[in-house]
């Protein structure tokens, strides 16, 4: 267990967590919090740890950089004496902007993404610690496990429904091809994806990558658009 104190530290120690889920602050929001906090300060506190004469945030970085604007020079704080495994620092952050609501979706998927491959946790495990259920998580991290896919959502050019669905798919070409469907619309609405998808995945299951069965891909390509 670490331990841990409540103080007040000066804001220009303040160190940002590149671990932190979260990349992108509405500046904006920032602004008016700024402004709420020149008025009420910091009425929650954010969660550091020590590292060296520095501290390292945890949770907390959007209070942080507001309060930097506004030109508060102490924050109240949590302070860690030991800095946690990594693994706790990237989940006590997601969890904070989970709570919150207010994390970027890309973001959220790429933090659970981090969970899974780096730290070697499961859907199962991952869930428990976010307070949600495996069927969430499993549907963030396919949202990152193809750049194609991801890319394509991020440019809206597909919905996060469809981007589940097509990362399912492993080919690339044919995940591609799927997404150029859509946005011309010769695929329309989420049943007739989800068929396609479901077809294609049927011919591919048992295959070797033979010609015959490219072929029979091919073939049923062309009757999901005339179907």
């Amino acid at each position: 267990m670490l331990k841990s104190s409540f103080k007040y530290i000066p804001t220009h120690l303040i160190l940002g967590n590149s671990l932190n889920p979260r990349k992108f602050f509405d500046e904006t929001a920032l602004q008016e919090l700024a402004k709420s906090i020149e008025s009420y300060g910091v009425l929650q506190p954010i969660v550091v740890y020590e590292s060296g004469k520095r501290f390292v945030l945890i949770c907390g970085e959007r209070r942080f950089r507001a309060a930097s604007l506004s030109g508060l020079k102490k924050m109240p704080a949590i302070v860690h004496e030991k800095e946690p495994e990594k693994e706790a620092v990237l989940a006590m952050a997601l969890v904070e902007n989970l709570q919150r609501k207010n994390v970027d979706l890309i973001s959220e998927a790429s933090a659970i993404k981090n969970l899974i491959e780096l730290y070697k946790w499961n859907f199962t495990k991952v869930a428990k610690e976010l307070g949600t259920n495996a069927s969430f998580v499993r549907n963030r991290f396919l949202l990152t496990k193809h750049r194609d896919v991801l890319e394509s959502f991020d440019k809206k050019k597909i919905s996060y429904s469809e981007a589940i669905l097509i990362s399912e798919i492993d080919s690339h070409d044919t995940r591609i091809w799927l997404i150029e469907r859509i946005i011309n619309g010769e695929i329309k609405g989420q049943k007739k994806l989800s068929d396609a998808v479901s077809r294609i995945k049927k011919i591919t299951k048992f295959s070797s990558g033979s010609i015959s069965n490219k072929r029979k891909i091919n073939r049923e390509k062309i009757s999901l658009v005339v179907d």
